[in-house]
């Protein structure tokens, strides 16, 4: 129940597919929908020590990959940066590692500081995507005003992660591309495919729903320690008829912001509260941020969204992982 694929790999723009075939023994491509950065691991055998000798890879190097089913079916998995190597024995071999956010940019590498203010955040992470010589896509219907804020000695990234978190955006740095969406928009899709119990490829899977962490509504407060006033709103899921209240001291400027506050950081906490794992054979037609609908699971049916996906190949061939969570309504 595997299937067997051809892999294409460039370094540095030059095709070294046919020389790493004899010695590549598995490769595995992590594809992730929001504030990790995509990565790839390759492991060489090295009996001969030629992968910690004469062709030891350099670290900042660019590895361009692609997978291919039969003749005409590929998938490009993009460009990643090699960050780390390590040699390992026994068996004698070298695991390279890479990722898909560059460290030598502007973007990761260096901290700044900066004040941003009344500016909105899509010509605020346009500036920072120039600067990092990459393209900007800015999925969000409703732009974010920024009345104030300040990037203290940190990364673009970091600062880019910070303010999509407070606004409840989702961040993903992949192919030289930062895109920024509302995970909420995209769970409102339709599903691009369905997974059933029986007849799906799936080789196994677990479905997990929690109850740590969760809450029924979220009540954000915060008083003005110039003025004294207070300002407080509260959330509920409609959904749930009992649980606890997560409280949130944050400052906010007024009644609308603080309940948006506590939208997003209910949404936050609960939208992992029924996960999903699959593998299947392997499979060019899971991507994360899409939405799959579940049907044959009883009352884990529904409609969850992809948070990750996993193309493991190895010489017992080639599989594919997904993790998913089901998608929230309302908030």
């Amino acid at each position: 129940m595997v299937r067997r694929v051809q892999i294409g790999i460039k370094y540095n723009n030059k095709n070294i597919s046919e020389d790493i075939q004899p010695f590549l023994k598995a490769i595995t491509y992590t594809e992730v929908m929001s504030n990790e950065a995509d990565n790839i691991e390759l492991t060489v055998q090295n009996v001969n020590e030629l992968w910690n000798g004469e062709w030891l890879p350099d670290k900042g190097a660019i590895l361009d990959v692609f997978i291919k089913i039969c003749s005409t079916n590929s998938l490009s998995l993009g460009k990643f940066e090699i960050d780390e190597i390590s040699m390992n024995y026994p068996p004698s071999e070298v695991t390279i590692k890479a990722i898909s956010v560059p460290y030598n940019t502007n973007l990761r590498a260096v901290a700044h500081y900066k004040a941003w203010e009344k500016i909105r955040f899509s010509i605020c992470a346009k500036e920072i995507a120039k600067k990092a010589n990459m393209k900007l896509f800015f999925d969000v219907k409703n732009d974010v005003f920024l009345e104030r804020a300040e990037q203290v000695e940190e990364s673009d990234l970091a600062f880019l992660r910070q303010v999509c978190g407070d606004h409840g955006l989702a961040l993903k740095v992949s192919d030289e591309k930062i895109v920024i969406f509302k995970e909420k928009d995209y769970e409102k899709k339709d599903a691009k495919t369905t997974i059933t119990k029986i007849g799906s490829n799936i080789i196994n899977f677990s479905i997990t729903s929690k109850i740590r962490n969760i809450y029924r509504a979220c009540h954000v407060k915060y008083q003005d320690s110039k003025t004294g006033k207070v300002i407080e709103a509260t959330f509920t899921d409609s959904s749930k008829k009992e649980g606890k209240i997560l409280q949130v001291n944050e400052q906010v400027k007024n009644i609308a912001a603080a309940e948006s506050l506590a939208k997003s950081r209910l949404r936050s906490s609960n939208k992992n509260e029924l996960v999903g794992h699959f593998t299947f054979v392997g499979t060019f037609k899971y991507f994360s941020g899409n939405v799959v609908e579940l049907r044959g699971f009883r009352k884990f049916d529904g409609r969850y969204i992809i948070t990750k996906v996993t193309h493991a190949i190895d010489s017992s061939g080639y599989v594919t992982s997904i993790d998913c969570r089901r998608c929230l309504n309302g908030y």
